[in-house]
């Protein structure tokens, strides 16, 4: 008898993995890293003016239910089901405020956040299968979903591409694509580099939409054809086309008052320089050059 070696690779896998590990990989991921990365970049892109605010630790808890008495305690995810609750837990953030030489610094609880069942700030983390059966919770529950008001939740995966990675690909009509997703804190910035029917390499990212790609490099100050070819590394007719096509754009700032001309940016020569140059160094593959 011949022996099924049908999808060998997926049973091997679910053998020692459910179907919801990524949903709770992902969360996981989520609470002890990503949390803290978010909070990081809104506070280092805070205006400090009259006064100096500093976001600093963020930590969640574990879940607990608050009771008419206003007294806490921890809940369960069974608990939360019978009683028609949110299993949720509180968010809370150091905060510092810094005037003058006056320094005030406090935890403050910023929220409440839905924990996913069966991750790590779950309460039924680390129970044994006589813990489980006796708060009355299936040892054999997978978890990887939220208890919204007494309700299972879950969240519908979908595929996407994967972050930082260049892919190169062709439409239907035959034309080359670069496409990267960028991305970096809170920004996910789609970004496309592709060739015109006239030849002219074109790049497109958040609203800045079709714009030259050697524009765009003089603009970041790369002003001189021979170092752009250079770093091309590749003198096709196609790179010689687009050198030559703004030859004339001598200068940093004559490359981002074309970028300004052609996305209708508005205001002054000083607020429009300083838009393009804002735009480009948040919303251009924001991944490069961040703190590790």
């Amino acid at each position: 008898m011949v022996k099924d070696n049908n999808h060998l690779i997926i049973k091997n896998y679910l053998n020692n993995h459910s179907l919801v590990e990524s949903n709770i990989t992902s969360y996981n991921n989520f609470i002890e890293k990503r949390l803290q990365e978010i909070v990081n970049e809104i506070s280092e892109s805070m205006i400090s003016e009259d006064f100096e605010i500093t976001l600093g630790k963020i930590e969640v808890g574990k879940p607990q239910v608050i009771e008419a008495d206003g007294s806490s305690s921890f809940i369960t995810p069974t608990e939360a089901r019978l009683r028609n609750l949110t299993y949720s837990a509180p968010i809370k953030m150091e905060l510092t405020v810094k005037k003058d030489d006056q320094v005030d610094s406090e935890v403050v609880e910023i929220g409440r956040i839905p924990v996913m069942v069966r991750s790590k700030i779950c309460n039924t983390h680390g129970m044994s299968k006589e813990e489980m059966i006796k708060h009355y919770i299936d040892p054999m529950d997978t978890g990887g979903y939220f208890i919204i008001n007494g309700n299972e939740r879950v969240m519908v995966m979908a595929e996407d591409l994967a972050e930082n990675q260049p892919f190169i690909e062709r439409d239907k009509k035959g034309k080359t694509h670069l496409r990267v997703f960028s991305l970096r804190g809170t920004y996910r910035i789609p970004t496309t580099i592709s060739e015109s029917k006239e030849g002219i390499f074109e790049v497109s990212f958040s609203r800045f939409r079709d714009l030259s790609a050697i524009i765009v490099l003089k603009a970041l100050g790369l002003t001189k054809e021979s170092d752009i070819a250079k770093y091309i590394g590749k003198e096709t007719d196609s790179v010689i086309v687009n050198l030559y096509e703004f030859v004339n754009m001598a200068t940093q700032e004559d490359a981002m008052m074309n970028i300004a001309e052609t996305t209708n940016l508005q205001g002054t020569k000083k607020e429009i320089l300083d838009r393009v140059k804002q735009r480009i160094d948040s919303y251009l593959f924001p991944h490069i050059g961040g703190k590790k």
